[in-house]
């Protein structure tokens, strides 16, 4: 790490923007579950609020490509599978 990037929080979930609902479902379609199984519930905050975070700094920071959620559920079946 360079001096410049001690002492800073740095997110990274990816590049694809998802519910917790959307999210589960592409974890059982990626494991060959069926997706109806999953049940959207109604949390306590409103749909549209938006917790998504800007890892901007991080990928400009260490030169990186993040990953669609897509890529990184085939990259950890390839894990569990290995």
């Amino acid at each position: 790490a360079t001096v410049e990037s001690q002492n800073r929080t740095y997110n990274l979930g990816g590049l694809t923007k998802l519910s917790w609902y959307d999210f589960a479902v592409l974890i059982a379609e990626s494991h060959g579950f069926d997706p109806k199984l999953v049940s959207p519930v109604q949390g306590q905050f409103a749909d549209n609020v938006d917790f998504s975070l800007n890892g901007s700094e991080l990928v400009r920071q260490l030169q990186i490509d993040p990953l669609v959620a897509e890529q990184g559920l085939e990259l950890l079946k390839q894990q569990l599978i290995c």
